[in-house]
C-alpha cells in the first residue's frame, strides 16, 4: 500500500517555549496533519522506542499544558503517532503534537480540530501498542535533538576568569551545575590517587 503524500504547506518555524531560550528556535519542515493550527507553550520532548503504550500514558498523565515533541525519527517507516495518541493528548490538557517521524490515520487527523498535530511524514506501517519505552530528549535548533555541546552550555551559568600569580596566566573557574560536576570529580579522582600512593599498610 503505497504512502499517502503530505499535505502541501510545511510548518518550518514553529515557535515553542521562551523558556529554552536559544536551544528551541527552528525545527525541521513539519507538515501539519490536523485542523487545528495555531499553539503555544512549553515543549516536552520524548523519544520512544518498542512501543507505544508507554506514551500514550505520558501523554495522559505527564504533558498537562505542553507542546509535545515526539522523537521517533530513529523507527522510520514505522509510524508512532495517530488518532489514539491525539485522544489521549486531549484527554491529558497538551497543546499540540509534533511528531519527528511518522503518523498514521491520517484521514482521521485530518477531521481533528482540537489538537494541532505535525509531523515529518506519514505512513500506514504502525509501531506496535503494547510495551514500550519512552525517555526525555532535548531540543536542538535545527535538528530536533541537542548536541553534547548544547547540553554542556546548558550547565554552565557563567565562567570568571581570573590573573594567575605568573605572568599572562589566567584560571578560569565554572559556575552551574557543570563546574559541581567537575569538581565532584576532580575530588574522586584526588580519593583514588591518595589510595594508591600511600596504600593502608596491612
Amino acid at each position: 500500500m503505497p504512502t499517502t503524500s503530505p499535505p502541501d504547506k510545511p510548518a518550518s518555524t514553529l515557535e515553542l517555549c521562551a523558556g529554552f531560550g536559544p536551544y528551541a528556535r527552528i525545527l525541521p519542515p513539519l507538515f501539519d496533519y490536523s485542523a487545528a493550527k495555531t499553539f503555544a507553550g512549553p515543549a516536552t520532548i520524548l523519544k520512544v522506542s518498542a512501543g507505544r503504550e508507554k506514551l500514550n500514558i505520558e501523554l495522559v498523565k505527564s504533558c498537562a499544558e505542553h507542546v509535545v515533541v515526539i522523537d521517533g525519527r530513529h523507527l522510520d517507516p514505522l509510524a508512532v503517532a495517530g488518532p489514539q495518541e491525539v485522544a489521549n493528548a486531549i484527554t491529558g490538557k497538551c497543546r499540540a503534537l509534533l511528531v519527528f517521524g511518522c503518523v498514521y490515520d491520517i484521514a482521521k487527523l485530518g477531521k481533528e480540530k482540537t489538537l494541532p498535530v505535525y509531523a515529518l511524514d506519514n505512513s500506514p506501517r504502525v509501531l506496535r501498542a503494547e510495551g514500550g519505552r519512552v525517555e526525555p530528549g532535548y531540543l536542538d535548533c535545527a535538528a530536533g535533538l541537542t548536541e553534547a555541546a548544547e547540553a554542556l552550555r546548558m550547565l554552565i551559568e557563567k565562567i570568571v576568569l581570573t590573573p594567575g600569580p605568573e605572568r599572562g596566566e589566567v584560571f578560569a573557574t565554572l559556575h552551574g551545575e557543570l563546574g559541581t560536576i567537575l569538581e565532584w570529580t576532580e575530588r574522586q579522582a584526588i580519593g583514588k590517587t591518595a589510595k594508591t600512593t600511600n596504600p593502608a599498610s596491612g
